[in-house]
């Protein structure tokens, strides 16, 4: 939820196939404002399985589970400030003033940069890291670990 109040909600264009999961070319990025009434941001499969999203004051942040780019897509919807992150299998993304925290299973990591810059390692050995979450009060990263049934807190530094 974003802090005006709107949802955000990504469709990762996969469904579960034969023997894992498999595209289904929906790929798209949605927001419900105070109308209740849903509307597509994006949609293209040019967003590569969209998974993690993040509203900011200059668009949405947007982390690709099909590849290792991060993006902030404008008002139009527009792919803008392209970012490739060193892994991909991203997940969960969060913005902490300029700086970004980003999940990847491909990387079991957790990456720290920014937009339009260079992202390094923050945590590493996270098997199956999924969205993420910051407790402000404590200044600890939440990280559910999607195959393991388990959240774990990270002291931030």
């Amino acid at each position: 939820v974003a802090a005006d109040g709107r949802i955000l909600a990504s469709d990762s264009g996969l469904k579960h196939g034969e023997k894992d999961l498999a595209p289904t070319g929906t790929d798209a990025i949605w927001v419900v404002d105070k109308s209740g009434k849903p509307k597509a941001v994006a949609k293209s499969t040019e967003l590569n399985r969209p998974n993690g999203v993040w509203a900011t004051d200059k668009g949405l942040l947007v982390a690709s589970f099909g590849g290792n780019e991060l993006v902030r897509l404008d008002e139009t919807g527009a792919r803008r400030d392209v970012t490739k992150l060193p892994t991909g299998g991203l997940d969960g993304v969060l913005s902490l003033g300029d700086e970004i925290l980003v999940s990847s299973w491909q990387g079991s990591a957790i990456y720290r940069g920014t937009l339009g810059g260079t992202f390094s390692v923050l945590f590493r050995g996270l098997k199956a890291p999924a969205d993420i979450g910051f407790d402000a009060k404590r200044k600890r990263v939440l990280v559910p670990r999607f195959l393991d049934d388990a959240v774990e807190a990270y002291a931030l530094k």
